[in-house]
């Protein structure tokens, strides 16, 4: 199989989030996410949905999280989630993307900022 990649763009500020978004959303690869994945490059990214919460169990290193509505508009930011943790947007979460630690102090997002994620 092909591997199919998207860009995540903050279309607020036009910084690019990550080059490498991998789509994840069936049910297979929702379940497995990162949990086999050693290391995570500054360029890679996932994006899960649907999902409005996560967990770090298993993981071997800390990601950061934006929590996405059904829109793609930022809901909650949750930097160096470290292993063994959980985590949940609100309500009107939908998706996540995940991304490596340190990424977001690369870029600006904030709070309602809209994401687009588009085929490259």
């Amino acid at each position: 199989m092909e591997n199919v990649y998207f860009k995540a763009i903050n279309l607020a500020t036009g910084h690019v989030i990550a080059d490498k978004v991998k789509i994840a959303q069936d049910y297979r690869s929702r379940s497995i996410g990162l949990l086999n994945r050693t290391s995570f490059s500054r360029e890679e990214g996932l994006l899960i949905k649907p999902c409005n919460s996560i967990h770090t169990f298993f993981m071997k290193f800390p990601i950061d999280v934006l929590f996405l509505d059904k829109k793609g508009k930022v809901v909650k930011i949750r930097k160096s989630l470290v292993p063994w943790r959980l985590c949940a947007a609100t309500k009107r979460g939908y998706m996540t993307l995940e991304l490596m630690d340190k990424a977001l102090d690369a870029v600006q997002v904030n709070v309602g900022d809209p994401i687009g994620i588009m085929k490259m």
